[in-house]
């Protein structure tokens, strides 16, 4: 890390130069990645997505089937505590993302442990100071520092793992474009009608008026006039703005009005023009000329979708690939950005919808009243998934026969409040084995006259879309049925058993029905 600190120590001074010349006279500073923070709009835009990416919750979680859970990992000391002894996660990311925004690239240094290789600390690097190359097959960050003793450069060489690259649009994968000195012209032009609008304010582009004297009116005369017109009609910081006229001369005002040079217009342009750079919606940066309560609340949506998600993808990934081992990442280890976050602000939404979540059969009530950091309820019910009243269950068109395979009960003990549960819940597991057989059909007839080969290899890939459709529909019905008899359907073994059968079907062997896997799933369980 001592390396690190004297490459950011070597380019500090260039950084303060720049910043001393932009805060003199922002609107006279020259077009570069910080003067342009001088632009109100795009200053507004990339607080914006710095700060909301910056502190948007970050913890690593686990790619299970058909699911992903937080897990307890060392990582999340970094994401959510601190990412360096000096710095917190949100000041970390937030400058990490604004690099990336402004720069083009955002990069951090990944310190980890000299034992055991593990990240212990993440570091933001200058985006001026460092390259990104390959050398010998591999990803490399040359990281520009100050010079030794000799004159020499004393650079610091990162290899791939040890840098955070967070790159913008770029034109061969290594790189990002510098977004601002492609934008120069419109970036420019902003800045020209800021301080076009900044000096008519101060000085102003009238006169307020005219003294006409006499021809043989002499300087001191003139100036006597000059100091009396100030002394008397000036405020304390307003500039004299008449003009004395002699030899007799005439005065004609040929200067332009601001509302005829359309300075309000073209500083409201440029305002969406810093928005069209920037990927956000004009509300964002509070331009709210043509905002509605209706479309606001649209483009809110639109703010998730399009301009964070693609950020939020591409530093997922990099964090992912950099911190975790191959293996960890073969067991589905990610860090994931948590968007529902945003939602904090909409109570009634996210209220809405986690109550829509819990009465669907999607979660269970301490699920949802975790997601409102609220403790768990003692109440075992409060752990179950409920199951709708209004859920499908077809009749019958005729009274189906037993099925043949349906063993007898192995316990003639069961109680009558079992096999009454049981039975009422048979026509829902038939509605869900017919509708999982349906699709199977229709799949396998829209095959028919294909070659035995292709039919055999795209029935391995349905199998696979059926077991995960199958268990879709018998979960629900088997945590009820469980519930209400005692005795466990096992979903998970009901639908590989049909995957299995899909397979065999399509290699032209003998298969079977859902339903009649789900009877001697049930004979087999009594």
């Amino acid at each position: 890390m001592q390396n690190a600190t004297s490459v950011s120590g070597g380019v500090a001074p260039a950084v303060i130069t720049v910043w001393n010349g932009g805060l003199t006279d922002p609107a006279a500073a020259i077009v570069n990645e910080y003067g342009v923070l001088s632009i109100p709009a795009f200053w507004s835009g990339v607080r914006f997505l710095s700060e909301t990416l910056g502190s948007m919750p970050k913890a690593v979680y686990q790619r299970q089937e058909n699911s992903r859970k937080p897990i307890s990992h060392a990582q999340n000391k970094l994401l959510s505590r601190k990412a360096n002894p000096y710095a917190i996660p949100a000041v970390v990311f937030e400058t990490w993302h604004s690099h990336a925004i402004i720069h083009g690239n955002g990069y951090m240094y990944v310190e980890r442990d000299k034992r055991t290789g593990q990240p212990v600390g993440y570091h933001n690097l200058n985006p001026d100071a460092v390259m990104p190359f390959k050398f010998d097959g591999q990803k490399w960050f040359q990281v520009k520092g100050g010079t030794i003793t000799n004159g020499k450069p004393d650079d610091l060489y990162l290899a791939d793992p040890d840098c955070l690259h967070l790159p913008g649009l770029g034109f061969d994968g290594m790189i990002g474009y510098r977004v601002v000195w492609l934008m120069s012209e419109s970036i420019e032009l902003a800045r020209n009608s800021q301080r076009f609008a900044s000096k008519y304010l101060k000085k102003g582009t009238q006169l307020q008026g005219s003294i006409e004297c006499p021809a043989t009116a002499t300087q001191e005369q003139v100036d006597a006039i000059i100091d009396r017109l100030r002394r008397n009609h000036g405020g304390i910081d307003s500039d004299y703005t008449f003009s004395i006229l002699t030899g007799g001369a005439t005065l004609k005002n040929t200067t332009i009005p601001p509302e005829e040079s359309q300075l309000l217009q073209s500083r409201q342009f440029s305002v969406i023009d810093m928005c069209r750079i920037l990927r956000v919606p004009p509300h964002i940066v509070y331009e709210l000329g043509k905002a509605t309560w209706s479309n606001v609340e649209s483009l809110g949506v639109e703010v998730i979708k399009y301009s964070l998600v693609p950020w939020i993808e591409k530093a997922q990934q990099e964090l992912s690939s950099k911190i975790f081992t191959e293996a960890e990442q073969d067991q589905g280890l990610f860090v994931r950005y948590a968007v529902e976050s945003l939602m904090r602000g909409e109570p009634a939404a996210q209220s809405a919808m986690i109550m829509a979540q819990v009465n669907g059969g999607f979660i269970t009530l301490n699920e949802g009243r975790a997601m409102q950091d609220l403790s768990p309820l003692p109440d075992p019910a409060a752990n179950t998934i409920r199951i709708p009243v209004n859920f499908p269950v077809a009749a019958p068109a005729a009274p189906a026969p037993a099925p043949a395979t349906a063993p007898a009960p192995a316990e003639p003990d069961t109680s009558g409040d079992e096999q009454d549960f049981a039975a009422a819940l048979a026509p829902v597991l038939a509605d869900a084995a017919r509708r999982v057989d349906q699709k199977t059909e229709k799949a396998f007839a829209s095959r028919t006259g294909k070659p035995a080969q292709e039919v055999i290899a795209w029935g391995n890939v349905f199998a696979t879309e059926q077991e995960r459709f199958c268990l879709d529909a018998l979960a629900p019905v088997a945590s009820a049925f469980a519930a209400l008899t005692g005795k466990a359907i096992n979903a998970e073994a009901i639908a590989r058993h049909y995957a299995d059968s899909v397979k065999s079907r399509a290699a032209g062997r003998e298969s079977k029905t859902l339903s009649t896997i789900i009877n001697d799933h049930l004979g087999d369980t009594k």
